[in-house]
């Protein structure tokens, strides 16, 4: 086996193509826009090379087919920082074979400590963690737009060489059958008696307003947790641009308590269900076949993008009502079937506990 590290056009092209090899046989499996992978590795592009530095390589056999690939990665202002992972891999990719996935783990923490790191995370995403982060170990069907996918056997590979669990990581389905429309109607109703409380949905004409509730809510409720990067009023404004083409009103949601921001919630499309037919290239045809799809609305899955309750306001049901109105909208929606949440850590036990009942 050779490994060989990513430098040209040319590698960086293979380092797209192991995919391909690694679940040529796996019906779950949807490739990832290619230009979602370009973004994480284009200095230009992803804001974590402000701070971090990344190497990939790929693996190669005896007969020069490629069988694995791995990124490795660190951010300067993060090594000193004993309360956070020092540095991560990510973008793992490997044949069933202990040897081969070893040699790419070598590399890269060599790599890795060669430039001072003792902690390593993995795998995870060199950037934001809403997108390609964990391993998956049950649950294996089709990912929605963004999440990790991998075989059931990666599990074995990362623990034998050596790997343990940091923290869990859980996705939520939420049905119209699983869920008591009525009885959270008369929740709605008795802590709108006690507390009034207001539903708006996002309205692109109010745009900074809505992106000063959605910081307001999101900087507090995340703040403790690990790795937690607060945003900006431009960088909520941006992210909402950036969806504002698949986005549909009704599942984008503000609920304000007293007239203060308590709540809110980020439903989209699961684009992954169009996206399974474009092989990865959002090219003309691509486009062509997105606008198809979605003309005659092949989605019926929404994926959670974010939902979160401001500290002051988490005891005061505004979880609950997060949850009525989305399936209120659901009913306007008929073709939209379930939502999924997804990724719910076992460091908010809260939310967890929430949506297990």
């Amino acid at each position: 086996m050779k490994i060989t590290p990513v430098s040209s056009k040319k590698t960086h092209r293979a380092f797209l193509e192991v995919p391909k090899h690694i679940y040529k046989n796996d019906p779950n499996w949807i490739p990832p826009l290619e230009r979602d992978i370009n973004f994480i590795f284009d200095p230009k592009q992803n804001k974590a090379f402000q701070s971090g530095n990344i190497k990939r390589w790929l693996l190669y056999d005896d007969f020069n087919n490629l069988i694995g690939r791995i990124a490795a990665f660190y951010y300067q202002d993060i090594i000193v920082n004993a309360q956070s992972p020092k540095a991560g891999i990510g973008y793992f990719e490997c044949i069933h074979h202990q040897e081969a996935a070893n040699q790419l783990f070598d590399q890269a923490i060599e790599w890795l400590k060669s430039n001072g790191v003792s902690i390593i995370d993995g795998p995870i995403n060199f950037g934001e963690r809403d997108k390609f982060w964990g391993l998956l170990v049950q649950g294996f069907k089709p990912p929605s737009y963004l999440e990790n996918y991998n075989p059931s056997y990666y599990q074995e590979l990362f623990e034998n060489y050596g790997f343990r669990e940091h923290f869990k990581q859980e996705s939520f389905e939420i049905r119209r059958e699983n869920v008591d429309i009525q009885r959270m109607g008369k929740i709605a109703q008795r802590i709108d008696r006690k507390t009034r409380y207001e539903v708006e949905f996002l309205d692109l004409k109010h745009l900074d307003h809505y992106a000063k509730h959605f910081i307001e809510i999101y900087n507090k409720a995340w703040q403790d947790f690990e790795d937690f990067s607060p945003l900006s009023r431009e960088d909520a404004k941006q992210l909402i641009l950036q969806l504002k083409d698949i986005m549909i009103r009704d599942f984008i949601l503000f609920i304000f308590i007293k007239g203060k921001p308590a709540g809110f919630m980020a439903f989209l499309p699961d684009v992954n269900q169009i996206f399974k037919h474009v092989d990865g290239k959002l090219d003309l045809m691509g486009k062509i076949k997105f606008l198809w799809y979605k003309k005659f609305k092949t989605i019926n899955k929404l994926k959670g993008l974010v939902f979160g309750v401001h500290p002051d306001f988490q005891n005061s049901g505004a979880d609950a009502l997060l949850v009525y109105h989305l399936m209120t909208s659901l009913e306007k929606h008929p073709h939209i079937e379930w939502a999924e949440l997804s990724w719910i850590g076992s460091f908010n036990p809260k939310m967890q506990s929430f949506l297990q009942n």
